[in-house]
């Protein structure tokens, strides 16, 4: 597979995400706008640009698990009743 197709694989996950308003749970507008922008810095050639990428769209994609996590978690206060 050439180069150029690996890259596009990559970041597909980050706009298509953006583009879509969820990814474990609706997305921040903030956070929608940064994982485009991570999606489209794979896009640019360079090791430099591919981390900075990455490494924006793992953050978010980890955050967004996180708080899928903690909403599907009951209070105590609704397991004591």
């Amino acid at each position: 597979m050439p180069p150029c197709a690996r890259g596009r694989r990559k970041f597909t996950h980050g706009v298509s995400a953006a583009l879509n308003g969820n990814l474990f749970t609706k997305i921040n507008p903030v956070f929608r706008i940064a994982l485009a922008a991570g999606g489209l810095m794979m896009m640019v050639p360079g090791t430099i640009a591919d981390t900075i990428g990455v490494s924006v769209i793992v953050a978010i994609t980890v955050v967004q698990y996180l708080l899928r996590k903690r909403a599907s978690t009951p209070t105590e206060g609704a397991a004591a009743a």
